[in-house]
C-alpha cells in the first residue's frame, strides 16, 4: 500500500503513528496486529519516505502487510473520496485517495526516469488499465503531469521515452510475461501491444499545447471533442 504523508516523518514518528492505529478498537475481525517497523526508503531521500512492515496473525495464518509512505508529492486535482470495498460483512471505510490524473502522472514519471533500466511491469500494466476502464481530460491530465514532473525536479521529455519503444518492448517479453504469470492475469495481452497503446495514450503530453483541449474516452485515442 502506497501513502501521502504530512506533518513529521521521522521512524519514531511514523513507528508511533501505526501502533497507534492498529491498537484502535474495531469490530472483531480476528485480525491480530503483532509488531510494526519502520525504516527509511533510500529512494525517496529528498522528500522522506518510510517504508512500515506490520506483521499481524489471522487464526494461525500469519499476515505481513507493507506500507510506503511518501512525503512531499503533488496531488492534481485534490484527493477524492471513495468508499473502500470491504472483505465479508463489514462496514467500507471512506478514505481519501490519488485522482487517477496524478497517479498517471508518477507512473509517467517512473517511466521516463527509469528508461532502458526500467523494470517495474506492473507500473505499465496499471497504466494500460488506466488507459481503457477511465476518461481523461487533456488539460486536467498534462496539468498533474506538469506538476509532478516539476515537484521532482525532472524536465519532461521533448522525445518519446526510451521504455515506450518497440525495441523496448520487444527486449522485455519475457519480463512482461513473467509478470502476467506471477500476477495470474487471464488475458496474456502482448507487451508490443501495451506499449503501442501507452504510446497514443502518453505521447502527446510532450507535443503541442492544442492538447489541453483534448479528451481520451476509455481506450482512447485523443480526440478533440468528449
Amino acid at each position: 500500500m502506497d501513502l501521502l504523508g504530512f506533518g513529521e516523518n521521522s521512524i519514531e514518528a511514523l513507528t508511533r503513528v501505526f501502533e497507534e492505529v492498529c491498537a484502535k478498537a474495531v469490530v472483531d475481525d480476528g485480525l491480530t496486529f503483532e509488531s510494526v517497523k519502520a525504516q527509511p526508503i533510500t529512494a525517496l531521500q529528498e522528500y522522506g519516505g518510510v517504508s512500515v512492515k506490520i506483521n499481524a496473525r489471522l487464526e494461525a495464518a500469519r499476515i505481513v502487510i507493507n506500507v510506503d509512505v511518501g512525503f512531499g508529492d503533488q496531488v492534481t486535482p485534490k484527493p477524492t473520496l471513495v468508499d473502500f470495498p470491504a472483505l465479508l460483512d463489514f462496514p467500507s471505510p471512506r478514505i481519501r485517495v490519488y485522482p487517477v490524473e496524478t497517479v498517471v502522472a508518477e507512473k509517467f514519471h517512473a517511466l521516463v526516469v527509469r528508461g532502458e533500466r526500467n523494470t517495474r511491469m506492473k507500473d505499465f500494466f496499471d497504466l494500460f488499465y488506466l488507459s481503457a476502464a477511465f476518461d481523461f481530460d487533456g488539460g486536467r491530465l498534462l496539468l498533474a503531469v506538469e506538476r509532478t514532473f516539476e515537484r521532482r525536479k525532472t524536465p519532461l521529455p521533448s522525445t518519446l521515452p526510451v521504455a515506450l519503444t518497440d525495441s523496448f518492448a520487444s527486449g522485455t517479453e519475457g519480463m512482461w510475461s513473467a509478470f502476467l504469470r506471477r500476477s495470474e492475469q487471464e488475458q496474456k495481452i502482448p507487451f508490443v501491444r501495451v506499449i503501442g497503446t501507452l504510446r497514443v495514450f502518453l505521447e502527446p503530453f510532450f507535443q503541442s499545447s492544442s492538447f489541453r483541449k483534448s479528451h481520451w474516452i476509455k481506450g482512447g485515442p485523443w480526440s478533440a471533442t468528449k
